[in-house]
């Protein structure tokens, strides 16, 4: 993947930076100089499902195929297309025209127009397909147009809409502008009063089906508002036709009804005279579409059915194929940038390219060597031997890099009274391993004799080693992020000042922390949903990803992150089940012998360079302004609105 370009600054206050190469005239030595910002910017990703929602809720149809899905994580309607494929979304956290409080139900009429009711903030609102804001009705109350958490929402062929006034025990029907016209139910509907509608659905001729949840019944009505019968029985039941609280419906063409037996957790179907046809397993807010094909929503996922119950189609979050993930809670990236992953709920290591391109895989459930009970943690040596944190088998199980067993640690350490969280391996070839039930971190030789154990810790779950041999614990319990030197030592008046919070250099559970070859260090800050950057004496130096969310360089609770040598980092985005990758490099271009090269157009804020070694030894870095700090081959520079500053690097 390509690095990204500068972002250019607004016109009025640009910034720029030259560097220039100076070595002896007869050289014909190239350097690759390259411009990298404070912050990794998002490249790209690899590793969950089509699906892209944290909380799916419901599910609508359209002609089309696409399907319309509330979202109750980021409280917005996501679209994809008649395959799963993700397409786009819409909506945000509020009480304005386009956002939502806590969305219950979705619809979609013929035209393409979609309907959401929104439960908290008792109204409707009407968008066309691409997600523009149309109109809005109702408000809390008893009136006519007015509701009481309602819950659901279904449209006819005329295009009137339809919506479960669940408090208020009633169904109001409305017209497409959201006037109000009629009413169907109440708990005082003469001998077949209505108790908890939460769902609503149509059919071609107009009658109206509603789940009476309070009484474990489906009530049909003519588009008049004449009861005409009612499916399952005056008490719960888990017979074929009997329902436990069912909630939401579907009708199809034919005039199937399609029935959420919610208690019961399965999908029950009956044919357009109401008799019992079939079920199947699952259970969840269900919807059709123009074929008949049957879609239900579990709890995080949207499965396809046709209309006998055959599954056709799984949209998920997470998958079980190669490459795909589940819960991943660790990374780790090798010498050639291969980036190791603990897939945690699917019991095995996966092995990836640097741009995410699958290699191989190994372990499964189990005991035996090679096997794993939930692996999460997972660190590279300088030989490129992954060592494994294998949680509930209470051990370290050690890997060569395509994953052929070399050896395990147990023995009195590794015990019952042992629960391995994250891994780290040093220079020397020691490795570091966080105990979470002692809530320690201990220090073994590569041969597994235990040199140190250090305690004081809440609930360590992190652990990073820098090439200094300096040891970083993200300590989930205490909201902290600690530093000790090799021998143990915690230096005076570092990492000092962080506390708990969602402020800078604040941390809310942070669980992984990772360190690059410079030292700079990188908390996955799971509580706050980001990653925050540190200079290796604890300096602050930038955050990315706060806000919890699916969509690119957002995360939900990230509890791994990795980098490598390149200034790329890794981030293991455990509930949208991805890895996702960042990369602090903006630009890299060659240049030789009085050579330079303006990057222009920047924003105001902090820049590095960096002049990939070569064999000619650099004897210089200047610099004519931004205060630079010089570092090997890497200066930082700090630019201002209208600065133009030159940096040359000399080279004998």
């Amino acid at each position: 993947m390509p690095p990204q370009a500068p972002v250019p600054a607004p016109a009025a206050t640009p910034a720029t930076l030259t560097v220039t190469v100076m070595t002896a005239p007869s050289s014909t030595a190239s350097f690759e100089m390259t411009l990298h910002a404070a912050v990794p910017r998002y490249v790209g990703q690899w590793g969950r499902g089509q699906a892209r929602f944290a909380a799916p809720r419901d599910v609508a149809v359209d002609g089309a195929g696409n399907r319309y899905v509330i979202d109750g994580g980021p409280k917005c309607i996501q679209v994809y297309d008649a395959d799963g494929n993700y397409k786009f979304s819409w909506g945000s956290d509020g009480v304005g025209e386009g956002q939502f409080q806590q969305m219950s139900g979705v619809a979609v009429d013929g035209a393409g127009h979609v309907y959401v009711v929104d439960k908290k903030a008792s109204r409707v609102q009407k968008f066309d397909g691409d997600g523009r804001y149309l109109i809005q009705w109702g408000s809390w109350g008893e009136g006519n147009g007015q509701f009481m958490y309602p819950e659901d929402v279904a449209v006819d062929g005329a295009g009137n809409v339809y919506v479960a006034d669940t408090l208020n025990q009633r169904v109001q029907k409305f017209d497409s502008d959201g006037v109000y016209l009629a009413s169907f139910g109440g708990q005082h509907g003469g001998t077949n009063p209505t108790y908890d509608p939460t769902g609503v659905a149509v059919d071609a001729a107009g009658n109206v089906y509603f789940a009476d949840r309070g009484q474990n019944r489906v009530q049909k009505f003519a588009p008049d508002g004449r009861f005409l019968s009612y499916l399952g029985g005056s008490d719960w039941g888990q017979g074929d036709g009997e329902f436990i609280k069912p909630e939401e419906l579907a009708v199809d063409g034919a005039g199937n009804l399609y029935v959420n037996d919610t208690g019961n957790k399965r999908i029950q179907k009956f044919d357009s005279s109401g008799n019992y046809v079939r079920h199947w397993g699952g259970g969840g807010p269900v919807a059709v579409d123009g074929a008949g094909n049957v879609y239900v929503v579990g709890g995080s996922n949207i499965q396809k059915f046709d209309g006998d119950g055959k599954l056709l189609h799984d949209l998920v979050k997470f998958g079980r194929g190669e490459g795909e993930l589940n819960n991943p809670q660790g990374a780790a990236v090798d010498r050639a940038g291969n980036v190791y992953v603990a897939d945690t709920s699917n019991n095995r290591i996966q092995k990836f390219d640097s741009n995410g391109g699958y290699l191989g895989q190994w372990g499964a459930w189990g005991s035996g060597h090679g096997s794993f009970r939930f692996p999460v943690g997972v660190a590279v040596d300088a030989g490129n031997n992954v060592y494994v944190a294998d949680r509930e088998n209470r051990r370290i199980q050690v890997f060569d890099g395509d994953g052929n067993f070399l050896n395990e640690f147990t023995g009195d350490v590794f015990s019952q009274e042992f629960r391995p969280g994250g891994v780290a391996v040093d220079t020397a070839g020691n490795f570091y391993v966080v105990d979470t039930l002692k809530k320690r971190i201990l220090k073994f030789e590569s041969s597994g004799h235990m040199r140190s154990e250090w305690d004081g810790y809440s609930l360590p779950m992190g652990v990073a080693v820098d090439a200094w041999r300096n040891v970083f614990v993200a300590d989930h319990g205490n909201h902290t992020v600690g530093m000790r030197d090799a021998q143990g030592t915690v230096p005076a008046n570092q990492w000092a000042g962080h506390g708990h919070g969602t402020g800078d250099g604040q941390f809310q559970q942070p669980t992984g922390v990772a360190t690059d070859a410079k030292g700079r260090a990188y908390v996955a800050d799971m509580g706050n949903d980001r990653i925050q950057k540190f200079g290796n004496q604890g300096d602050y130096l930038g955050q990315w990803g706060k806000g919890r969310g699916a969509a690119d360089g957002q995360f939900d609770m990230p509890q791994g992150v990795a980098a490598d040598g390149a200034g790329n980092v890794y981030v293991a985005d455990t509930r949208n089940h991805r890895i996702q990758k960042f990369s602090d490099a903006l630009l890299k271009v060659p240049l030789t012998h009085s050579q330079s090269f303006t990057f222009s157009d920047l924003l105001p804020g902090t820049y590095r360079l960096s002049a990939k070694e070569t064999g000619l030894t650099l004897s210089d870095i200047t610099c004519s302004g931004g205060n630079p700090i010089v570092d090997g081959h890497e200066v930082s520079v700090t630019l201002v609105a209208g600065d133009n500053v030159t940096c040359t690097y000399t080279f004998s």
